[in-house]
């Protein structure tokens, strides 16, 4: 029989090997998560504004507005 003290369970991919070493790098991975959140956040105002000109148009249309 084999001694199940002795086996040892390697990990090769967890999260703490995935984090940023350095506060040199964990302040860069911030601002580049701050990028795409303001990026996404531009991109929601601009859908929505879309979306709003495009159900209003034909109100204002209607109204005889241009």
């Amino acid at each position: 029989m084999t001694d199940s003290s002795a086996k040892t369970t390697l990990v090769p991919d967890t999260i703490a090997s995935r984090l940023p070493l350095d506060s040199h790098e964990a302040r860069a991975a911030g601002r580049h998560n701050s990028l795409h959140l303001l990026l996404a956040a531009l991109g929601v105002v601009m859908l929505g504004t879309a979306l709003l000109d495009w159900l209003i148009h034909p109100v204002t249309l209607w109204a005889g507005l241009p």
